[in-house]
């Protein structure tokens, strides 16, 4: 039995079907925490980065973007390439107009709906940004969001029997949609969406 100071892994499970890609996950979770040996997994899968990984090194063409665990790394993204690879379905980006008040940070939608946060803190200047929003802050049921709703039309209804994935188009863009009240839906219906205020990112636009 060897018994090595680090273990490397390098896409362990890539070439695994569905079901044993899962089993195999579990199990080397379960070594590592029965060893409290040191180990360095390399995988292009997100899911599989934040069940395993204590922390995460996120890199993008041999840079690296982010460290962190995985919950400080899915919650505080910093940039949009990484608020875009964590998180499966992946999050939906939408470019707005920002304005500041004291209080309040608004983001303008090009056919001039808006999102109105308040103790928004960015330090990106007012003008044009790119709003993040994950697909599970978003909501067809729109009562404890009342104040920051958006009208879009069904597109796509992907049904995956504990929720609807849908996909919607909403203004210039098509946002993917959580909807875990199953509600009966048609493709080309006009529905308002719910919007989460208190899991809003915002990022600078790319090359700026």
């Amino acid at each position: 039995m060897r018994d090595p100071d680090v273990f490397l892994f390098d896409e362990p499970l890539s070439n695994l079907d569905a079901i044993l890609r899962i089993q195999m996950r579990e199990e080397i979770k379960h070594l590592h925490q029965s060893l409290s040996a040191t180990s360095l997994y390399v995988t292009h899968d997100q899911n599989e980065a934040m069940a395993l990984a204590d922390r995460i090194v996120l890199m993008n063409t041999g840079v690296i973007q982010q460290v962190g665990s995985p919950m400080e790394i899915y919650n505080n993204p910093c940039n949009e390439f990484v608020a875009g690879f964590m998180g499966s379905p992946s999050m939906n980006f939408i470019q707005c107009t920002m304005s500041s008040t004291e209080t309040n940070r608004t983001f303008q939608l090009s056919d001039g709906s808006t999102i109105t946060v308040s103790g928004f803190d960015t330090a990106l200047e007012d003008g044009p940004v790119k709003v993040g929003l994950r697909p599970e802050h978003l909501s067809l049921s729109v009562d404890s969001y009342s104040e920051n709703t958006l009208a879009g039309v069904v597109r796509q209804i992907e049904p995956t029997g504990a929720h609807n994935q849908l996909r919607v188009a909403v203004a210039d863009n098509v946002l993917t949609v959580l909807d875990e009240s199953m509600q009966v839906l048609s493709v080309g219906e006009t529905v308002t969406i719910g919007v989460d205020s208190a899991n809003i990112h915002a990022f600078a636009l790319q090359g700026e």
